[in-house]
């Protein structure tokens, strides 16, 4: 299932806030401490970031802009990666 976090991303020195719209699949442990019937193994974990875009009102433009590109950057899908589990982080409840 899509999720979209609002992140403000770095790039060449200038701060821009952009829409993410990423899947995320949840860490779930393995379980390997009882009879083998119920242990599990470990799954989830995994994130894809699928569209990076600077909304209309942010860029003072009629149009959204579409940055996906930049996820080609490897420094930037990696900032924009760990900015995405830093917020789903903050806002777990435990």
């Amino acid at each position: 299932m899509s999720e979209i976090a609002n992140i403000e991303i770095e790039i060449y020195g200038l701060e821009i806030e952009v829409e993410v719209t990423y899947n995320y699949t949840p860490y779930l442990p393995a379980y390997t401490g009882g009879l083998p019937e119920d242990c599990y193994p470990a799954e989830g974990g995994e994130m894809e970031v699928i569209s990076v875009i600077r909304p209309a009102n942010k860029a003072k433009l009629e149009d959204k802009i579409d940055l996906t590109d930049l996820l080609n950057i490897p420094k930037v899908y990696e900032s924009v990666q760990e900015l995405i589990m830093d917020n789903i982080m903050s806002n777990r409840d435990y």
